[in-house]
């Protein structure tokens, strides 16, 4: 039979106590991490939208859901990601595409058949042959700067064709061409006569909940990373003076053979 020796049991409960405090301090740093992993996706989740002349914060699915014509005049960049509202949207409403962002970005018309001829879009063949994609249709990323920098990230020698070179980019900032492009889009509705109607009829229709405040943020595989988000000009609003402005066109796609 052993020796209990008694001078041992304050040293056992000060180990007790010191892994007690570790394990509550790994719990505790695990919380805090999960805490923020859940605010940075909720965030990125739900950064395109707009507060109303109420203040309250409406993201892009309610202004899609009520007023979906605006949206595609003035928040165009809302819809681009989200091939189940344009496509649904062009075959019922294609006069609601006729600005020059879309004009200049016609993302229903990217797209090619596989070798199984069934007709795949954009998004499918970035996702499955990004190599393909930049190879034969680099301007469908045109749309996409978020696609753009990641890939270029990656794979920069997927941007050594003469159609990259014929449109140079900042490849850490490759969403200000396309920035400018929305910016472009926004002036033209300002001059355009049945801009300044759509708008009240928006103010009427939403009980003079104008837009005021334009909390517009690409974050995440939107359009841009999170550190090198941008804001989008503010929508147009009635009220304000209308101006001239020239505008181009152009882009498109085909629907070619893999």
């Amino acid at each position: 039979m052993g020796i209990i020796n008694c001078n041992d049991e304050p040293g056992r409960r000060l180990d007790n106590q010191r892994e007690a405090k570790m394990k509550w301090a790994k719990f505790l740093l695990a919380t805090i991490f999960f805490a923020a992993a859940v605010g940075i996706g909720t965030s990125a989740i739900a950064a395109d939208g707009l507060n109303d002349s109420h203040g309250v914060w409406r993201d892009a699915q309610y202004w899609h859901a009520n007023h979906p014509e605006w949206v595609y005049r003035y928040h165009p960049e809302w819809a681009v990601d989200h091939r189940d509202w344009w496509l649904a949207d062009h075959q019922g409403h294609p006069e609601w595409f006729n600005s020059p962002y879309w004009r200049r970005y016609p993302v229903w018309t990217y797209g090619a058949y596989d070798r199984g001829h069934v007709w795949r879009d954009a998004g499918w063949w970035h996702e499955r042959d990004a190599g393909w994609f930049y190879a034969h249709h680099p301007e469908w990323a045109e749309a996409h700067p978020g696609w753009i920098r990641e890939d270029h990230g990656r794979h920069p020698e997927w941007f050594h064709s003469a159609y990259w070179s014929e449109h140079p980019r900042d490849w850490n900032h490759p969403g200000e061409e396309y920035r400018r492009e929305l910016s472009r889009n926004i002036e033209y509705q300002r001059s355009h006569p049945a801009s300044a109607e759509l708008a009240n009829r928006h103010e009427n229709d939403h009980a003079g909940a104008g837009v005021t405040e334009h909390q517009n943020t690409m974050a995440g595989g939107s359009h841009e990373a999170a550190a090198n988000q941008f804001h989008a000009p503010a929508p147009f609003h009635p009220s304000e003076p209308a101006k001239s402005v020239s505008h181009g066109g152009g882009g498109g796609g085909d629907k070619g053979k893999h």
